[in-house]
């Protein structure tokens, strides 16, 4: 049992790396079928079958993720700003992105079989418990989630043999979450995804060929989701001077009662030219509305009644993602959508048509990245 009192915790793909070579060094994959213990004969001495961890946070913790932030490269260079602590336009290495995940509290149990093998193999297993988590970025350095709590169950099997395929699951569970999402966001999980799946060719590789090596994995992640509340900047040209106030910006904000979605990453073939990565999403009772800032004309002098866009009891979305192993402009990815709405209301005044061409300009049109008001003075 660990217990942690006001935990800072810096840890993301660089550590992770590290934490991987060590991993193999002290606990080296053999690249053998497991053999299935014996039974015990009576006036034997038992044998630990695991080894549980329990780990308890106390008080407010904090998870800091850096990450290297590989899609600015093209526009800053790896050498740019200082640190945070820097003055404008000082020299050095340019700051690194980040991810704040906190939480007031929580636990953590993790399973490891370790001693014995059933005929089936073995299966690792953890639970988190989170409460009161938010979750904070280096885009504007405000909450990007805030959720009463979070619940993550984890199953990682292990097969009797070590090249059979396998499927790890983990499921995630929210409650209450409120969500200000801006395109920068996605850009930075984009980043944190790809510095983490970066492969480190200072790692010495096992002997032989790679296919001799090779493990198919499947991952499948379920997330559930309680009454959401995900809230788009509509502002015009993107500019956001006070992030996540609702009397200073305009939102299109959608809630949902519930939310259930499922991702399946199928790393099964053996260098794949691509990848299809399936999902499903089902939305019950979702409906979507605009607020506007009380110091626009239509913050004051609208109704609430005439802010409402859209109202439908159950809408289910699936499609499938098909992601290249090579970038190349001459053979894009793929990306399959279908969208089923069932009782759905509509409105489109002129108005609200006119801030979802915004909405649709902030996060995938001609201004995904948001300035500061200072910043579109100078632009």
């Amino acid at each position: 049992d660990l217990v942690f009192y006001g935990a800072l915790v810096n840890y993301g793909p660089w550590a992770d790396r590290q934490r991987a070579a060590m991993q193999r060094f002290f606990f080296p994959f053999i690249y053998r079928n497991a053999e299935t213990s014996p039974m015990l004969n009576p006036g034997e001495w038992r044998v630990h079958p695991s080894l549980r961890v329990y780990l308890r946070f106390v008080g407010r913790t904090v998870w800091r993720v850096p990450v290297r932030e590989p899609s600015k490269h093209v526009k800053l260079g790896t050498q740019g700003a200082g640190g945070a602590g820097a003055g404008v336009g000082a020299e050095g290495p340019r700051a690194y992105g980040w991810l704040d995940i906190g939480f007031a509290g929580g636990s953590a149990t993790i399973h490891v079989p370790m001693l014995t093998q059933r005929t089936l193999g073995s299966t690792t297993s953890a639970h988190v418990q989170l409460d009161a988590v938010t979750l904070a970025s280096s885009v504007n350095y405000v909450d990007l989630l805030a959720s009463r709590s979070v619940t993550v169950n984890v199953a990682m099997p292990s097969p009797q043999v070590w090249n059979a395929p396998r499927t790890w699951d983990v499921g995630v569970a929210l409650d209450a979450p409120v969500v200000h999402l801006l395109r920068d966001h996605i850009t930075l999980i984009q980043d944190l995804v790809a510095d983490w799946g970066a492969v480190d060719v200072r790692i010495p590789r096992p002997p032989g060929h790679p296919l001799g090596v090779f493990v198919p994995f499947t991952y499948r992640v379920k997330v559930s989701v309680k009454d959401i509340e995900l809230r788009l900047c509509v502002n015009e040209l993107n500019v956001i001077d006070v992030p996540n106030d609702l009397a200073e910006n305009n939102y299109y904000i959608i809630h949902a009662h519930s939310l259930a979605a499922t991702v399946t990453i199928p790393l099964t073939r053996f260098q794949p030219t691509t990848t299809p990565v399936s999902f499903s999403i089902t939305l019950s009772d979702a409906h979507a509305h605009f607020s506007f800032s009380p110091s626009s004309t239509l913050g004051a002098f609208t109704s609430a009644d005439a802010r409402d866009s859209l109202r439908l009891a159950r809408t289910c979305i699936s499609g499938t993602y098909t992601y290249h192993a090579v970038a190349s402009p001459l053979v894009p990815d793929l990306l399959q959508l279908t969208i089923d709405a069932h009782s759905g209301t509509l409105a489109a005044y002129g108005y609200l048509a006119r801030y979802l061409i915004l909405l649709v300009d902030n996060y995938v049109g001609l201004t995904p990245e948001y300035m500061t008001l200072d910043e579109f003075k100078l632009a």
